[in-house]
């Protein structure tokens, strides 16, 4: 096991890179691919306590620190010898994460996109704890926020604009806010 430090920004792994499991001891971590334009399509936004690999195959696959953030590298070969307890809590992280990348999958798939952008908006605004009083808070730039939503910048703005002029959301400089309703609540 190694523990690893990054700040928020730097590449922690890629498809090409070693075998390892890592898990979040503290801090954010965002897993994105690249798309055929070359532009970046988040999948996941992690947080501590979460286990991840990048897994090998066609899609290049990344991990970036979202945050400042400390991680436990284990290499898999030495997850054999941990007694079933822990692989147990291991393999439920797994199938939580892919039950949520079901249910996100869905969303793109098959919504609009202003109906994407609300509950993509609640997703991320869960993961980074800033639901407060009825609003959800997503601070990011409209390019990363569309990442998330595998839309253009362009789109993501016009659409938040068309939001905007119903009250649902306001917009300022690197961050969106969301009005909850009760429809916007129920993210699956």
């Amino acid at each position: 096991m190694r523990k690893l430090n990054f700040k928020k920004g730097e590449t922690i792994c890629s498809t090409s890179d070693d075998n390892s499991l890592f898990f979040i001891n503290d801090g954010l971590v965002r897993l994105y691919f690249l798309d055929d334009d070359g532009r970046e399509v988040s999948f996941e936004l992690l947080r501590k306590g979460d286990v991840f690999s990048i897994s090998k195959g066609e899609v290049i696959e990344f991990a970036e620190a979202f945050s400042d953030c400390e991680l436990i590298a284990i290499e898999r070969e030495d997850i054999l010898s941990w007694d079933s307890e822990v692989l147990t809590k291991i393999l439920f992280s797994f199938l939580q994460r892919y039950s949520e990348a079901k249910m996100r999958a869905k969303i793109l798939l098959t919504l609009p996109l202003e109906k994407r952008i609300e509950k993509v908006a609640i997703y991320i605004a869960q993961k980074l704890d800033t639901i407060k009083d009825g609003f959800a808070e997503v601070p990011l730039s409209h390019e990363e926020f569309a990442s998330f939503l595998c839309a253009t910048r362009e789109c993501v703005s016009k659409a938040l604009g068309e939001l905007s002029k119903r009250g649902i959301v306001k917009t300022e400089r690197r961050k969106i806010v969301f009005y909850i309703t009760d429809s916007l609540n129920e993210i699956d």
